[in-house]
C-alpha cells in the first residue's frame, strides 16, 4: 500500500484554463480563452533583455529584488499615483503577481484566519489560501453589472476576516471599480482593521476615461494594503515571470519571509529589463499607446460579439470582454464553451469556474482580445452564424 498525498487541493481539480486549452487543441478550435498576448512585446524591451543577457549579471539577484528595478518602481508609483515607497523596505521583486499573492497571503494569515475574496475571482487566490491554511469567504458579485455593494461587504466582513483580496481592473469581470464602490470597500477595511491585498496587474488596461485609482490611496488605506502587479500584462512579456509587492514595511516583511524560500528571486536579467521598460516608459508615451492600441482591439471584438448574436458587455479594463448567451441557449456556461469550441471551432472561457462559493445563475462566457486584428478578423468569421445553432446545442 503506497502512501496517500495530501488532498487539500483536491477540490480545484485542474484548471478551467488547462481543460479548455485542451480542448481547443483537439478539436483544432481558435483559442480566446486564455490570456496571452499574440503580438509580440516592443522591440526596446526585448533588446534590454538580450543586452542584459550578453552582459550579465546572470546570477542570483537579492532575493528582494534588483535595486534598479526597485527604484523604477518606486519612481513609477510616485509620478503615476503620488504613492510614496521605500525602496529598501516597501518594494519586493517576485517570479510573478501570482507568486506574490501566494507569498502574501502565506506570510500574512495564520492557520484558521479568514480572507475575503471577490467573486468571479482570479483562479489562484483560493488555491493559495488554502495552502496558507487559511479559509475562504466568497464575497459574490452578480451579473451582470457586478457592482460592489454595502451589503455583500457588511456580509463578508461579518465574519471577521484577516485579509480581503482586491482587484480592479477586475479579471475576469473586466469591471474598473467606481471610486464610490472603492471608497465603501476602504471604509469597511478601517473600520474592521482588515489588510488588502490589492491585485493591479492591469492597472495600465483601463478604457473610457476610466481612470486606475490604486486602492493605497484612499483614507486610511497606505498603512493595510499590499499592492501587487508585474510586467506581463503591461509589456506583454507573461513568460517572464517578473512582479512586485509594494506596502508598508510590516507587511513587507511578512511576504519576505515567506518569498525568499519559496523562489528566493526573480531572474536577474530580465528584472534588469524590466527597469529598463518602466524606465523608458517615463518619457516615450508607451502608457497612452498602449490603451489605445487594446481599446481599438476591445472594440472590434465587441463588434464581432455583438453580429454573432451574442451580446457583449461593457468591458472597461483588462484585455477581456465578456458576453451574455442566456438569450440563444440554456446550457450551462461550461458546456455552452465546450460545445462552441466542437461546433464552430472557437474557444472561450465559461465564468462559473471563477466562483468558489456559490455561483449565481449566469449566462456569461469570458473572450481575450489581445490577438492580431486579423484574428479578431476571422473569429468575427468563425462566430458568424452562432444564433442560429446553440439553441440546437446539447451537452
Amino acid at each position: 500500500m503506497s502512501p496517500e498525498p495530501s488532498h487539500k487541493l483536491d477540490r480545484f481539480g485542474t484548471s478551467i484554463f488547462s481543460r479548455m486549452t485542451d480542448l481547443a487543441v483537439q478539436h483544432n478550435s481558435m483559442n480566446f480563452g486564455q490570456g496571452v498576448p499574440d503580438m509580440p512585446p516592443e522591440k526596446n524591451i526585448l533588446e534590454a533583455a538580450q543586452r542584459q543577457l550578453l552582459e550579465g549579471p546572470n546570477q542570483y539577484a537579492p532575493s528582494i529584488g534588483v535595486p534598479r528595478l526597485r527604484e523604477a518602481i518606486q519612481a513609477t508609483l510616485e509620478r503615476l499615483y503620488g504613492l510614496s515607497y521605500d525602496s529598501k523596505t516597501d518594494i519586493t521583486v517576485t517570479c510573478g503577481a501570482t507568486q506574490a499573492i501566494h507569498s502574501a497571503i502565506s506570510g500574512l494569515c495564520e492557520p484558521g484566519d479568514r480572507v475575503v475574496l471577490i467573486e468571479p475571482a482570479y483562479d489562484s487566490y483560493a488555491p493559495s489560501v488554502v495552502m496558507a491554511g487559511a479559509e475562504v469567504v466568497s464575497l459574490a458579485l452578480t451579473p451582470p453589472e457586478y457592482r460592489l455593494t454595502e451589503e455583500a461587504l457588511t456580509k463578508a466582513f461579518s465574519t471577521h476576516p484577516r485579509v480581503i483580496v482586491f482587484n480592479s481592473p477586475h479579471n475576469p469581470t473586466t469591471r474598473v471599480f467606481s471610486r464610490d464602490e472603492v471608497a465603501l470597500l476602504a471604509s469597511f477595511c478601517v473600520k474592521h482593521d482588515v489588510i488588502a491585498l490589492s491585485d493591479e496587474v492591469y492597472e495600465h488596461l483601463t478604457f473610457d476615461d476610466c481612470p486606475h485609482v490604486p486602492l493605497a490611496t484612499y483614507p486610511g488605506m497606505a498603512e493595510r494594503t499590499l499592492t501587487i502587479s508585474s510586467v506581463s500584462k503591461t509589456f506583454g512579456v507573461t513568460g517572464w515571470r517578473v512582479g512586485w509587492a509594494c506596502g508598508p514595511q510590516k507587511l513587507t516583511d511578512a511576504l519576505r519571509r515567506c518569498h525568499q524560500f519559496v523562489t528566493f528571486a526573480a531572474p536577474t536579467p530580465l528584472q534588469l529589463a524590466t527597469a529598463i521598460a518602466l524606465e523608458d516608459a517615463e518619457h516615450n508615451g508607451f502608457y497612452p499607446r498602449f490603451r489605445a492600441e487594446f481599446g481599438e482591439l476591445r472594440d472590434l471584438m465587441a463588434q464581432a460579439i455583438d453580429e454573432s448574436g451574442l451580446r457583449a458587455l461593457p468591458a472597461r479594463g483588462t484585455y477581456f470582454i465578456l458576453a451574455e448567451y442566456g438569450h440563444l441557449s440554456d446550457l450551462a456556461d461550461i458546456e455552452f464553451c465546450e460545445q462552441m469550441t466542437k461546433k464552430i471551432g472557437l474557444t472561450a472561457i465559461p465564468m462559473s469556474p471563477f466562483y468558489c462559493g456559490e455561483v449565481p445563475d449566469t449566462r456569461v462566457i469570458r473572450f481575450c482580445f489581445a490577438r492580431f486584428k486579423d484574428t479578431i478578423e476571422q473569429g468575427r468569421k468563425t462566430l458568424s452564424g452562432l444564433a442560429d445553432k446553440a439553441g440546437s446545442w446539447k451537452p
